[in-house]
């Protein structure tokens, strides 16, 4: 395998360890569930992606052929992972969980009141 190759993946590999540590750190350090909902879904996704972009790399230059679980795999992670972490942040705020007393907006507070008012006759 060339140098090149050797390279990327490599990269590909160190960027989706520090991707990962990234969100592992947001989840340890943030003050409230959905700024550590958002480190969670970004981190992970492109942690994940990057992984295996260098396994699909890896796999395709070293002979062994293109794999399509990997890149089904790579079309899945990338889709259902930041819709994932939206939906548990959304259910977290439906369900009552308070923001961070320090947080400037709350754009879901017009749509509750609206889904609240909506449905106040069932």
């Amino acid at each position: 395998m060339s140098l090149f190759i050797e390279i990327v993946v490599s990269l590909l590999i160190l960027f989706g360890t520090i991707f990962l540590l990234g969100g592992a750190v947001g989840i340890l350090r943030f003050p409230d569930t959905y700024c550590r909902m958002h480190a969670l879904g970004k981190g992970t996704t492109m942690g994940i992606i990057c992984f295996m972009l260098a396994a699909t790399i890896y796999f395709v230059w070293s002979g062994i052929g293109l794999s399509v679980q990997s890149i089904l795999s790579l079309v899945f992670i990338s889709i259902s992972s930041p819709i994932g972490s939206h939906m548990i942040a959304k259910a977290a705020y439906h369900y009552g969980i308070p923001l961070w007393k320090e947080s400037v907006r709350d754009d879901l507070k017009e749509d509750c009141e609206f889904i609240r008012e909506d449905n106040a006759d069932y």
